[in-house]
């Protein structure tokens, strides 16, 4: 599994990539490494992309244990404004569905699950309508 993030100053958000197998607790050092960057702002809307996601593997004991950690560390700080899952595939859907259960229940955010790339940079007000396009804007020094 792989994730990495971008802050987009134009948009003021931050864009996750996802890929490969997603795992239980394997996103907590890109999670740690973004609220330690010096542009990071809890205010930034958070557009998550799960195109690339070719499997979830959730060992349940140990995905209850990560979605408490996970919870404790969002009660601590502000949530974004908005969260936006991108999740064309069946496999995204399922993660995005996951996802956006812990952060409802935990930060009162209902995050928007999108099938297009069009639909979720139409969410967020972007003139692009692919990602390609779309990051391809500026980025805030030291990006992960």
């Amino acid at each position: 599994m792989t994730v990495s993030y971008k802050i987009l100053s134009r948009d003021r958000l931050v864009y996750f990539h996802f890929s490969g197998l997603i795992r239980a607790g394997e996103t907590g050092k890109a999670f740690a490494d973004l609220v330690t960057h010096p542009n990071y702002d809890p205010a930034l809307r958070q557009f998550s992309d799960f195109t690339d996601v070719t499997g979830v593997q959730l060992d349940s004991a140990k995905a209850t244990r990560t979605m408490q950690a996970s919870a404790s560390e969002l009660d601590q700080v502000d949530s974004p404004k908005a969260a936006i899952f991108l999740a064309p595939t069946p496999v995204g859907q399922s993660l995005a569905l996951l996802v956006s259960k812990l952060w409802q229940d935990h930060t009162g955010l209902t995050p928007s699950i999108t099938k297009t790339a069009a639909e979720a940079l139409t969410l967020i007000g972007a003139p692009e309508r692919d990602i390609a396009s779309f990051l391809k804007q500026e980025t805030l020094p030291s990006e992960s």
